[in-house]
């Protein structure tokens, strides 16, 4: 159960800690007349959409390591799994072009700088993180399938190592 759970931990984490960086720089901003509460609302929809767009991004980074449970990711062989690839790199262009109009036409001006280095992060992180979690699944399952073979009850499975 830790290897599921721990392969979401960096992701949830960047997550919450840039959306909450990013909220504390608009609350002050934002006041009771009308122009303030449209820049807060034209602020919030940036927000969202650039925290949905790396949630994406990273929710599609999990999946992609759990296409092999018995190959690293760089061992990943694209016949095998073309459709999943495909439906991956559709997703994120998709969802990167329709958060580069939103820039374009509100600006980035609202998101914070510590939002913008902590998701890249998390991406490059989130991989190493999963990359480690299942090299550590590959060698329990090596060895649980080590111990299937030497336990057969003969002198050899008797004296075994395990």
């Amino acid at each position: 159960i830790w290897c599921y759970s721990g392969r979401f931990v960096i992701p949830l984490l960047s997550a919450l800690t840039a959306h909450m960086i990013t909220v504390s720089n608009i609350l002050p901003t934002c006041s009771s007349t009308a122009a303030a509460s449209s820049h807060c609302s034209i602020a919030f929809s940036v927000l969202q959409d650039v925290n949905c767009t790396f949630i994406t991004l990273l929710i599609i980074l999990i999946s992609l390591t759990f296409v092999s449970r018995t190959d690293q990711i760089w061992k990943l062989k694209p016949r095998k799994s073309w459709h999943i690839l495909c439906a991956g790199l559709a997703i994120t262009l998709a969802q990167f072009v329709y958060l580069m109009m939103k820039l374009a036409v509100y600006g980035a001006a609202h998101i914070s700088v510590l939002t913008w280095i902590l998701y890249p992060l998390a991406l490059f992180f989130t991989i190493l993180v999963n990359e480690a979690i299942k090299r550590q699944e590959i060698k329990i399952n090596v060895r649980i399938q080590k111990r299937a073979r030497l336990d057969f009850g003969t002198k050899l499975g008797i004296n075994s190592p395990f």
